[in-house]
């Protein structure tokens, strides 16, 4: 069977309620009876480590398969010219010999690269792929999009095998029309008519797809068991699931009031939410839209049982609020100063980073021959019994416990001070590096912590990846 064999999501735990973005401009920009909040990535992430985190979670069985590929999906890469897929695929640490692809310039962008797996897998170049979609887009602030557009990423892994939802039919349609944009060098989403663009873009173009679908299926939408379908805001939400005819009941919970709309990642991570609770044989018709739209069709298995019977992290993990508005600004270098996001311009060496891909990227650290003394980063003398050269690469773990911290208030950073970190990781290892998603006085000598993938820097037009540390938060 072909279909999906694995599936995890992430979520950044900052939150923006709507209530303070009101304050902040001191009108409300959704209905006043409106109540709800936006997930915020954290001025260290991008979409590619949204989309990391999600793929490491996905592959986070050492049981389980590894991919011969991985697609990328984002309306928001970080950059033009640099591949993400290899990044993730560094990161995952997976072998050089695998097919890598970004897919981009659409809100469809998740579930074309969903589509482009499944046809790589029945074509058979690939075993299986790994589709990770993430995006962190902008709505220029004070609009009604910067309430409801949110971060977020999710992962698929897509093979032949135990899968635990086989896709039965795929109907795609595709369509200019002038709804949602945003053109290269403007930061900022755009739009004209949003009445015109909801009523005869993202409502009409989606009912012809669910409908040609359904109509290839040979089934009504009551044979359905769930519907997916990504919510750029409330009203268009609701016109179109009236006019549906859908219940009420059918329809997965769009996120819109917990996370927010999350662009080319929404239809992954909505649909990893629907299959946290679906059962055996049930029927879920994913939607898609931007360009056109893609409506596709899965069948629940068996499988889905024993997959959540292993034990896996919170699929969208718990939430804290942003201290304010401004903090949201300051995250997204909205305020610039002269200096930029991180004050000055650190040093930066690209052969070095080159030399040091394994270690940094997939972390991988050594281990000594004859004391198995575990080190990172990689050195020639073992300090515990003095041998040379008698090393051998070794895995680092990504938990472990906090030994000692500082709070360095000098380090160039959009937040002060800056915990500075040291960790005995699981498995052997001693890790230095800093703190991120946590208040400063909330580090504890011996509180339980994880590596996090993320963004160190820029220098040299370039972003520096590297591992930080964050507090294990307990599941909900």
């Amino acid at each position: 069977m072909i279909g999906i064999l694995d599936y995890a999501a992430y979520v950044p735990i900052s939150r923006l309620a709507w209530a303070e973005i009101a304050r902040a401009w001191a009108r409300s920009l959704v209905p006043p009876q409106g109540s709800g909040e936006r997930a915020v990535a954290n001025f260290d992430e991008d979409s590619l480590t949204l989309a990391a985190e999600a793929a490491l979670r996905c592959l986070g069985h050492p049981e389980g398969p590894r991919p011969d590929g991985i697609f990328f999906a984002s309306t928001t890469a970080p950059d033009q010219e640099r591949q993400a897929a290899t990044v993730i695929a560094a990161v995952t640490d997976l072998p050089r010999e695998i097919r890598t692809a970004d897919f981009a310039g659409s809100l469809r962008a998740g579930t074309s690269a969903l589509l482009a797996a499944l046809d790589a897998v029945k074509g058979g170049p690939a075993w299986s792929v790994l589709v990770a979609a993430a995006d962190c887009r902008l709505a220029e602030p004070g609009q009604t999009a910067e309430a409801f557009i949110g971060d977020g990423a999710a992962a698929l892994l897509i093979g032949e095998g135990e899968a635990i939802a086989t896709v039965e039919a795929v109907h795609s349609v595709a369509e200019e029309f002038p709804g949602t944009w945003r053109r290269s060098g403007n930061p900022f989403i755009e739009n004209d008519d949003e009445k015109f663009a909801a009523t005869y873009g993202y409502q009409r173009i989606l009912l012809d797809a669910m409908r040609g679908l359904l109509e290839k299926a040979q089934l009504t939408p009551k044979q359905l068991s769930k519907v997916v379908c990504p919510a750029p805001d409330l009203s268009s939400y609701t016109a179109l699931a009236k006019a549906s005819g859908i219940p009420l009941a059918f329809l997965q919970d769009p996120l819109l009031l917990s996370v927010g709309f999350t662009g080319a990642a929404c239809p992954l991570l909505l649909l990893t939410t629907c299959l946290e609770r679906a059962e055996p044989g049930q029927l879920i018709l994913l939607l898609s839209y931007g360009g056109g739209a893609d409506a596709i069709l899965l069948s629940v298995t068996d499988q889905i049982e024993v997959h959540r019977s292993r034990a896996r992290c919170p699929l969208l993990g718990p939430g804290r609020p942003l201290a304010s508005y401004q903090t949201y600004l300051r995250y997204r270098d909205l305020v610039r100063s002269q200096h930029g996001l991180w004050e000055i311009e650190p040093f930066s060496s690209l052969t070095m980073m080159w030399r040091e891909g394994k270690q940094n990227l997939a972390l991988y650290g050594v281990r000594c021959t004859k004391c198995e003394a575990v080190f990172f980063p990689a050195r020639r003398v073992c300090p515990r019994c003095d041998t040379k050269d008698a090393f051998e690469p070794y895995k680092l773990g990504r938990r472990g416990k906090l030994v000692t911290f500082s709070k360095d208030r000098l380090y160039p950073s959009p937040e002060s001070p800056t915990v500075m970190a040291v960790i005995d990781l699981d498995g052997g290892g001693r890790f230095f590096t800093q703190m991120t998603d946590c208040d400063p006085d909330a580090p504890r000598i011996g509180m339980d912590v994880e590596l996090t993938f993320r963004k160190f820097h820029e220098s040299k037009g370039y972003a520096h990846y590297f591992w930080k540390a964050r507090p294990v938060h307990p599941g909900p």
